[in-house]
């Protein structure tokens, strides 16, 4: 009987070390793959912070605009879509130096877009963008109202979020989010240049109670898409001057692109994002060689 006991103790001490009896909080994180699975009823602030820069090397050309914009987010169904209901809660508008707005204006004047997303994390339609402009026809100070409803006009919120959500989206659902997994981007034709870009999950990190993968996305991009986003402010300044500004030749473009984004890949719930833009440009127009410099930063935070 006394064998008989000890041999019991040592299978139960057996069974206790075995890698099958192991707790699942000590197995492995296993990050799977990019899943769209957004939650219904899910609500967050989402504080997206935008910096463009452009300046023409000796002259007092120096164009800043930068703002933020804090958007309170109900995930919500409709149908077979998911609709994340965005109210714009605060924001913030510098426009070379001067303040346009400082930040709680905005708040209560129905300022909101919708946008639809289908089950592949498509999307498929942006509604109510006009709302974020009328608001900002009625407290953006009258010398900067064209400038600022320009920036913020429907077309280009439209643009700027279509782009924005699908471009994270088609270059992540499906693929592996396993550390070390490197993969080719959706080709994205713009105009007459072409984007490529490639992605690396590089290392998981905890993100409140769950765990999130830091990818970075190298992007290379035709200099003459750069070009063609300084080109009109250029002129723009040129003519201010009284000087010719008739066609330009891009000479030389030296482009530097960081992009970096913080996800959980069982949802694709993002809790961080960066995207970072450096170019140098040299031109040759009517009046010989012009230097530019321009620079963009977007920057994404998530409270949920």
């Amino acid at each position: 009987m006394k064998q008989f006991s000890i041999a019991l103790a040592l299978l139960a001490l057996n069974c206790t070390n075995s890698p099958e009896a192991a707790s699942p909080q000590n197995q492995p994180y296993d990050p799977g793959i990019f899943t769209f699975a957004p939650q219904e009823g899910r609500e967050y602030l989402h504080t997206m912070h935008r910096r463009d820069e452009l300046r023409i090397v000796g002259t007092p050309m120096n164009a800043v605009e930068e703002w933020n914009a804090t958007f309170h987010v109900t995930i919500a169904r409709e149908s077979n879509l998911y609709v994340l209901q965005a109210e714009l809660v605060e924001l913030t508008i510098h426009r070379n130096g001067a303040t346009m707005l400082q930040g709680d204006e905005i708040k209560d004047l129905g300022a909101r877009l919708d946008i639809a997303v289908d089950p592949q994390g498509k999307v498929v339609d942006i509604r109510r963008t006009e709302t974020i402009t009328k608001a900002l026809g009625k407290i953006v100070p009258p010398e900067a109202q064209g400038a600022i409803q320009q920036m913020f006009s429907p077309q280009n919120l439209t643009m700027l979020f279509v782009a924005r959500a699908n471009e994270r989206t088609f270059d992540l659902v499906g693929r592996s989010a396993r550390v070390g997994e490197k993969w080719e981007g959706v080709g994205a034709t713009q105009g007459s240049g072409q984007v490529t870009r490639t992605l690396e999950v590089k290392k998981i990190e905890p993100c409140g109670k769950e765990q999130c993968v830091r990818v970075e996305r190298e992007i290379t991009i035709d200099p003459q898409l750069v070009w063609q986003g300084a080109r009109q402010k250029v002129d723009n300044y040129l003519k201010s001057q009284g000087r010719e500004h008739g066609e330009f030749e891009l000479l030389e473009a030296n482009v530097d692109l960081k992009d970096k984004m913080f996800v959980n890949p069982h949802s694709l719930e993002f809790h961080g994002a960066t995207f970072s833009q450096k170019s140098h440009l040299s031109v040759e127009g009517p009046q010989g060689k012009i230097q530019v410099e321009m620079s963009t930063l977007r920057e994404s935070t998530y409270v949920y």
